[in-house]
């Protein structure tokens, strides 16, 4: 479903009442701000489902990608000991699973906190080795990836050439933009959900307006 047919479905929901409503001031930017808001609620419900069961993820699951991230050349390395920095793509909101090839084999990844790492980089027993390298988030500790670097602290016998940092991760959802055939990447079942949502939000919130129109 692209923004014109978008905009065509919330158009036939508020059928029943938009010429009044256009009459008290409901825009077409109104009405995508509207439609965008209610994405971001109904998304937000389809990810608490899917954090309790992967199972339940077909209602994002246009939303589900897989990338490889090379190191970030701009950022510095060694923020950590045998630290190597990765930047994220932006449209990045979770990540569900996360690995590292290092020359053609598999490394598993362990999310730490500062605070693991100030106590365990020194432990023999805890510290990374060749099968298993630590993640530290760059920035905060949540569990928000929009925006954030990552270092990924190897064993001491890797390079950024190396290695190459394997990401799955929940995209945000695409803005809708009226006026425009930009496509969305919402699933249909939960775009529905949006407009449906984002109509009865538009009355409630003009029905006052409506009602003084029409006394």
């Amino acid at each position: 479903m692209n923004s014109l047919e978008v905009q065509y479905n919330l158009t036939q929901e508020l059928k029943n009442y938009l010429d009044d409503l256009v009459k008290i001031g409901l825009t077409s930017n109104i009405m995508e701000y509207y439609v965008n808001d209610s994405i971001d609620q109904i998304f937000n419900a389809y990810y608490k489902e899917f954090q309790k069961n992967e199972a339940a993820g077909f209602g994002i699951d246009t939303l589900i990608k897989s990338t490889s991230i090379d190191a970030d050349e701009t950022q510095p390395d060694n923020i950590h000991t045998n630290g190597i920095v990765y930047t994220l793509p932006s449209a990045a909101h979770r990540t569900t699973h996360e690995y590292i090839m290092r020359n053609g084999a598999f490394v598993k990844v362990k999310p730490i906190t500062y605070d693991y790492y100030n106590a365990n980089i020194n432990n023999i027993k805890r510290k990374p080795y060749s099968d298993m390298y630590w993640r530290l988030n760059l920035g905060d500790d949540s569990e928000n990836t929009n925006g954030l670097r990552r270092e990924i602290i190897h064993d001491g016998n890797a390079t950024k050439d190396d290695i190459t940092y394997y990401i799955t991760y929940i995209k945000k959802p695409t803005k809708v933009s009226f006026g425009t055939t930009t496509g969305t990447d919402v699933g249909y079942k939960p775009m529905k959900e949006a407009i449906k949502m984002a109509s009865q939000n538009i009355i409630k919130s003009y029905l006052g307006k409506y009602q003084n129109n029409n006394k």
